[in-house]
């Protein structure tokens, strides 16, 4: 099991997401996109592990009181199972990026990524088949567990914007 942690950036000029770029170095997903997280320790719970990823990867300490909530948990086709968590940060702080794990960051207004239509393709794994939706921001190409959690957090967003519907 693993979790990660969707951070919500809150500057004054509007919402943005903050998103790291994984280690050349590292075994799995070397130089893709992605955010903070990793696997559940023994004894710790899914949030705890994604707040403790998060401080490790870049820094940011997130105080439970700040999560948002969850989203549905992503399968892996290395096997593995993550849970997203969303959670508000306070902008601009100071990051501590872990060279073991992370190569850099940045930051998408979450107005830019609303823009986007995601391209969407079937993908066969041994097990099971998943819809993977990769989002195309300037150079950088947002897809796979990434895409999507930013696709299920981007369809809630839209959801919440409809006006309720007569009942």
């Amino acid at each position: 099991r693993s979790a990660i942690l969707v951070p919500v950036l809150l500057p004054p000029s509007g919402p943005e997401l903050l998103f790291t770029v994984r280690s050349r170095n590292l075994r799995r997903h070397p130089g893709q996109i992605a955010f903070p997280g990793g696997h559940v320790d023994p004894g710790e719970t899914l949030l705890q592990a994604a707040l403790r990823e998060t401080d490790e990867e870049v820094g940011v300490q997130v105080r439970p009181g700040d999560v948002l909530g969850q989203l549905d948990s992503q399968p892996s086709p290395t096997g593995s199972c993550a849970t997203p968590f969303v959670a508000t940060v306070d902008w601009p702080q100071q990051l501590v990026l872990s060279d073991l794990e992370v190569d850099s960051t940045f930051t998408v207004p979450l107005a830019e990524l609303q823009q986007i239509t995601p391209e969407s393709r079937l993908v066969h794994h041994n097990d099971f088949s998943r819809l993977l939706h990769t989002y195309n921001w300037q150079d950088r190409q947002i897809w796979g567990l990434t895409g999507n959690v930013l696709h299920q957090l981007l369809t809630l967003l839209k959801q919440l914007d409809q006006p309720a519907v007569p009942g």
